[in-house]
């Protein structure tokens, strides 16, 4: 099982073979990504990164806003950059959770704060920008329901 969404949390499970698979919004797709190193005995980081975009993904649409409807509501997210803190390597059949939530809002950027742990114990600190565009790429906030969605209102 690689990734399942709980709430604002995923629960992942890596194994070599796991590389041949990557979750998807609205399910999984089976694929071989390239930057995937099978066998190399551990994670490859730009895998544990697309695991936190998605565990991003998954909590906007528990939220109420799949990214179609984030889209349809003129706007576009673009990330932009990401400070991680690597606290351990993960090895085949680790069990991770990732927990993510809304850490910082600005006008026109927002950070999440996301921890992925294994076995109870801290292993990636991650604080991911993105930058809110309107659909002529152009930087622009988006709608207040977006951001009371994922703050509980409190944006």
């Amino acid at each position: 099982m690689p990734c399942s969404s709980v709430a604002s949390s995923s629960i992942c499970e890596w194994s070599e073979t796991a590389a041949e698979t990557r979750p998807m919004v609205g399910g999984w797709l089976p694929v071989r990504p390239p930057w995937a190193k099978i066998g190399s005995g551990r994670a490859n980081p730009a895998e544990i990164m697309h695991w936190l975009q998605e565990a991003k993904f998954d909590a906007c649409a528990e939220a109420g806003w799949p990214l179609e409807r984030i889209r349809a509501a003129g706007t576009v997210i673009v990330q932009v950059r990401h400070d991680t803190e690597w606290y351990d390597a993960l090895a085949p059949g680790d069990q991770v959770e990732i927990v993510s939530w809304v850490y910082e809002l600005h006008r026109v950027k927002g950070t999440w704060r996301q921890e992925i742990y294994r076995a109870g114990q801290m292993v990636v600190l991650d604080y991911s920008t993105g930058a809110f565009l309107n659909l002529m790429g152009r930087p622009s906030p988006p709608p207040q329901a977006i951001l009371d969605a994922l703050t509980g209102g409190a944006a």
